[in-house]
This record gives C-alpha cells, sequence and structure tokens, in this order.
C-alpha cells in the first residue's frame, strides 16, 4: 500500500505519522473484536510494511516456534511492535530475508517454490 506524501518533502514526518498509525491500530485492535478487529491488524500491518520498505524500521527478533512465525519490529526513533509473517507483503518479506542474511530459514521451514509463491502468489 501507498502512502500519500511519503515520497517528497516531509517524508520524515509522514512516517513518524504513519508509525503513530500502526501503534494506534495496534492498540485499537486490542479493543476491538471480529471484522473491526481484522480491519485494525491489517492498518497495522500495512503500515509496518511501508516502514520496513522505507527503512524506518528493522526486524529484531523472529519467533519461529509458531507456525505463523511472530516477527519481532522496532522503529526508528523507538518503539516496537509485531507482525505475523503471513501479513509481510512482498518487499517486507524481502527485508526479512536480507536481514537473516539471505536466504537462510530454520531447518524444514518452507523452501525456495514456497518463497516464490509467497512473493508473487503463484507456483514456481
Amino acid at each position: 500500500m501507498q502512502y500519500a506524501g511519503t515520497q517528497m518533502a516531509g517524508g520524515r514526518r509522514d512516517l513518524l505519522r504513519l508509525k503513530q498509525r500502526a501503534f494506534a491500530a495496534n492498540l485499537r485492535a486490542k479493543t476491538s473484536e471480529g471484522s473491526q478487529r481484522e480491519a485494525f491488524y491489517r492498518t497495522k500491518a500495512s503500515a509496518i510494511n511501508y516502514l520496513l520498505e522505507a527503512g524506518f524500521a528493522f526486524v529484531n527478533e523472529v519467533d519461529w516456534s509458531r507456525a505463523d512465525a511472530v516477527i519481532g519490529i522496532t522503529f526508528a526513533e523507538g518503539g516496537r511492535l509485531h507482525i505475523l509473517l503471513s501479513d509481510l507483503s512482498p518487499g517486507a518479506f524481502r527485508v526479512l530475508r536480507r536481514t537473516l542474511g539471505g536466504c537462510e530459514r530454520p531447518r524444514g521451514w518452507g523452501s525456495d517454490a514456497d518463497d516464490q509463491w509467497f512473493m508473487t502468489g503463484a507456483a514456481a
């Protein structure tokens, strides 16, 4: 998802605003139910994905103990949130892979074909 204004002057201010939106959506999701909760989590994920791709957020930990790994994110200028692996955009997934040193993954977790499907939606 493209957020207006992040490409032009004031980009840093817009990135900070987007980070605040992710935190607000996370808080609202925790106090919501059903489709509202899902919408808030989608807003949070969209913001995190953009911030990861923009270099304003960084992967700081990965919990591979779940089927859908939990990715810990630290933001430039402070703050931490998490996102599920399945909620990463293709660009954010590439950031995760670079952080992990290329194509490293825990033993038995996926394959290059799985990555191709994840990033394109089509089988390799």
